[in-house]
């Protein structure tokens, strides 16, 4: 993690530079996939005394990018504020990632007509075997529709009961469902 300290209108000091940068260390254990930290110290020229210390973090972290600011009469204690104010969005960023990898669809790829969930490894095998293949069973539409509802899958692929060909059903982000038909 690279940490870069910057100032505006305010002398950097060994001793502030070295707190920043302490503190922004500890954000890994909130979430350890932090690439860098931009931290920027900032006087403003306010008439609000208690707010004239601005600490102005720019964390990039696993694709995302994560701001906050605070104030305060002194930059250390904007320094304390602001690192609490990331350790809370790391945190929700963090759980956000994690209930979204639970709602993959890795582990429920088809469904067929007994309403059961086909259950697939994570690992692809470096050849494939009459075994892996599978047959998507026959169904109408409004079956297949209703199947992935049930099911809660981003997709579902089945035999199309009418024309005997492949297709795909999908949520249209509205209470109705695409469907892929190829020509």
């Amino acid at each position: 993690m690279k940490i870069i300290v910057k100032t505006h209108n305010v002398k950097l000091t060994k001793s502030l530079k070295e707190y920043a940068t302490k503190k922004m260390e500890k954000l890994t254990k909130f979430f350890d996939n932090i690439q860098d930290v931009v931290v920027e110290l900032h006087m403003e020229d306010t008439a609000a005394i208690n707010q004239r210390q601005l600490a102005l973090v720019t964390v990039h972290a696993s694709g995302t990018v994560i701001r906050a600011e605070e104030t305060s009469q002194d930059l250390y204690a904007s320094i304390d504020l602001v690192f609490d104010n990331l350790g809370r969005q790391l945190r929700k960023h963090k759980e956000r990632l994690r209930d979204h990898k639970k709602d993959l669809p890795g582990k429920r790829l088809i469904a067929d007509s007994s309403d059961e969930v086909s259950v697939k490894k994570s690992k692809m095998p470096s050849a494939f075997s009459p075994d892996d293949l599978f047959e998507p069973k026959p169904l109408e539409i409004e079956e297949a529709s209703r199947q992935m509802r049930e099911n809660r899958l981003p997709f579902l692929v089945f035999r199309n009961f009418k024309t005997e060909k492949i297709n795909v059903v999908y949520p249209t982000g509205t209470s109705s469902f695409g469907i892929i038909d190829p020509a």
